[in-house]
């Protein structure tokens, strides 16, 4: 097995997450970059002040913000999480998220046995 099968790029950074899926004018937009056996990677960009209505999962996750900052509400409590900020979430916890000025968010839905 040569060394590029060992590890699989998601994305190189910031710049590459705007590029492949830019803030969009008074929205957010999701798009996937990996799917896998052991969990799922998606990226969400938002434009400031839009809302992403409560939900749940079935699986835990984890939430990164590599630019930008968000409100992630866990059943009404804000927690802020500023550029570089990461929270993680349980299975079928009600949460929603308000982002404050343009941001991308990362959310890993891990597996719900590592």
């Amino acid at each position: 097995m040569s060394d590029s099968q060992l590890a699989t790029v998601i994305t190189a950074g910031v710049e590459n997450l705007n590029r492949n899926n830019p803030i969009k004018e008074g929205a957010y937009s999701a798009k996937r970059l990996f799917e896998g056996s052991k969990g799922r990677v998606t990226h969400i960009s938002f434009d400031a002040d839009i809302e992403l209505k409560e939900h749940a999962t079935s699986s835990p996750i984890l939430v990164q913000v590599p630019h930008g900052s968000i409100d992630f509400l866990v059943r009404g409590e804000p927690y802020r999480l500023d550029a570089g900020g990461m929270l993680q979430l349980p299975a079928d916890v009600p949460h929603a998220v308000h982002s404050i000025e343009p941001s991308h968010v990362i959310v890993t839905f891990l597996p719900l046995e590592i």
